[in-house]
């Protein structure tokens, strides 16, 4: 990974992976996640895994931590 490679701050590889997982716990993120998860690498996609098995519940999705992001209307997102 690149942040094991010393390519990502921990700061930077913080970010994005708070971003990655954030989308994961949406309704759209969630199909996505079924699809990608061996188009990011395996590597990637196994951490990834882990982490939301980690942490369940406890990541807000993408559109409570950017409400601009959420699609007028639509129901709250589980």
């Amino acid at each position: 990974m690149m942040h094991r490679d010393g390519f990502l701050n921990d700061g930077s590889f913080y970010r994005f992976e708070q971003v990655l997982l954030s989308i994961t716990r949406t309704r759209g993120g969630r199909q996505w996640w079924r699809l990608s998860y061996n188009v990011v690498g395996t590597d990637v996609g196994g951490y990834l895994a882990t982490r939301l098995d980690e942490l369940g519940d406890s990541i807000p999705p993408y559109d409570e931590l950017f409400p601009h992001m959420r699609v007028e209307n639509s129901p709250k997102q589980v």
